[in-house]
């Protein structure tokens, strides 16, 4: 159950996504990684303005298999699994659809029953986790080409101020919801899911993947050379790794609004070094005609 789990997990997102960036379909890519850090986003606001706990919380009977720090409802394994693998399995053409999007459900259901399993979530947890994530989807998929023609006709400033405000009141949001639950119902679980750090962890991230749509140049088109591709994976994981864990460094400290800057900016690199850094340095060794991303 616990690899179930994991195929929810942050870090399956954070190296799948620019491995289907970098080496498969680049718009694909980009679009999974605004469904997921928008997905996660959500799931923070909701999880805090019902605030809601979990199974071992109110139990001194069950005995949890995973530590979880968050609020429990919605399960954000069990939204971000049926959007990230739904969406996925929409993209395969033709006949085999159906397959992947069966498939894509069986995994998602199977990553829901493994949080329920693990006594982390209560099943009304899981089931509105999928509902959320299926409401999210739904939503993109039926507005997803409006959205990218408006969007990509900004001019690559206005993109990044609206990402600013738009991150300012989801921001604003997360604090009036944190106001409303400033007392502590489930000591001392609470005080830990109340945290803002997830929160500015996905705006800091999304925040990131905006600069880098916005100041990308044409990159080198998607090879079909083997080597070429484990380059790719090889050199971009290697910087992606070195800034994950050496900026983490800088996020270490007693000063809570200074630290929570270093956080935001921290996924901020992150992202755009998926979105726009590696792609930069690709380009700077292969010899392939340049296309637009």
């Amino acid at each position: 159950m616990l690899l179930f789990s994991s195929l929810g997990s942050t870090y399956l997102y954070l190296f799948a996504l620019p491995l289907l960036y970098w080496c498969v379909n680049r718009r694909i890519g980009l679009q999974v990684g605004f469904l997921v850090l928008a997905n996660a986003i959500v799931n923070n606001l909701v999880k805090v303005l019902f605030a809601l706990p979990r199974p071992y919380w109110i139990s001194t009977s069950v005995h949890q298999l995973a530590r979880e720090s968050g609020f429990g409802l919605p399960s954000g394994h069990a939204q971000g699994a049926i959007l990230f693998w739904l969406f996925l399995a929409w993209q395969v053409p033709g006949k085999r659809r159906p397959w992947a999007i069966a498939g894509a459900l069986i995994i998602s259901g199977l990553i829901g029953l493994s949080r329920i399993y693990l006594a982390v979530h209560f099943p009304a947890d899981a089931i509105v986790g999928f509902a959320i994530g299926l409401l999210i989807l739904g939503i993109y998929l039926r507005c997803e080409k409006n959205f990218r023609a408006w969007f990509f006709l900004l001019h690559a400033a206005r993109k990044i101020v609206l990402a600013a405000l738009c991150i300012l009141a989801v921001l604003i949001c997360f604090a009036i919801f944190i106001h409303l639950h400033h007392t502590q119902k489930f000591p001392p679980f609470d005080a830990e899911a109340l945290s803002w750090i997830s929160i500015i962890s996905y705006t800091g991230a999304i925040f990131g993947l905006v600069i880098g749509v916005a100041n990308r140049r044409p990159a080198t088109k998607i090879s079909q050379n083997v080597v070429t591709l484990i380059l790719r994976i090889i050199a971009g994981l290697a910087v992606l790794i070195a800034l994950w864990f050496g900026l983490a460094k800088l996020t270490v400290g007693n000063e809570i609004v200074l630290i929570f800057c270093l956080r935001f900016f921290r996924y901020a690199i992150v992202s755009w070094w998926i979105v726009d850094g590696a792609p930069r340095m690709f380009a700077m060794w292969e010899k392939h005609p340049v296309a637009n991303a």
